[in-house]
């Protein structure tokens, strides 16, 4: 189970990152923004 969390913790932050990054480019279509 530990590292399950820990593997779904590096994906949301992958996540979180990767929105960051997208958002930061301006390139980005507001569904995709705004999704999840």
């Amino acid at each position: 189970y530990e590292q399950y969390e820990a593997h779904m913790k590096a994906q949301e932050e992958q996540r979180a990152a990767a929105s960051a990054s997208a958002a930061a480019a301006g390139g980005v279509s507001p569904v995709f923004t705004f999704s999840g």
